[in-house]
């Protein structure tokens, strides 16, 4: 649930002094190819419009997917601007350039 006004992180940790800020994102489901894609854009509620988060706003992504319970911390320079796929099945043509995989994270 989100919760503050108009900040871009849902939490702040404290880890090795030093504090991160941390966006939470879900998904609901592993598609049938078995991959999660998690929707990270800053979404505007009165215009609607689309804005990339980047380091000056948070750290990480931590990542949810409902359906396997998975739960990964992604460093915000490794996402796109509006969504960020990981994979928990091996592509089947073997491919390993720009796959994320869940293990990684």
């Amino acid at each position: 649930t989100p919760f503050g006004q108009n900040v871009p992180y849902d939490l702040v940790i404290h880890i090795n002094n030093q504090f991160l800020r941390i966006q939470c994102k879900t998904c609901q489901k592993v598609n049938e190819i078995g991959s999660m894609k998690f929707n990270i854009c800053r979404t505007d509620g009165f215009t609607g419009s689309h804005k990339q988060y980047t380091k000056n706003d948070i750290d990480y992504f931590c990542l949810y997917c409902v359906e396997n319970n998975y739960i990964g911390l992604v460093p915000v320079e490794e996402t796109g601007s509006r969504a960020f796929t990981i994979r928990t099945q091996m592509p089947q043509n073997n491919q390993m350039a720009g796959i994320h995989h869940a293990d990684e994270y």
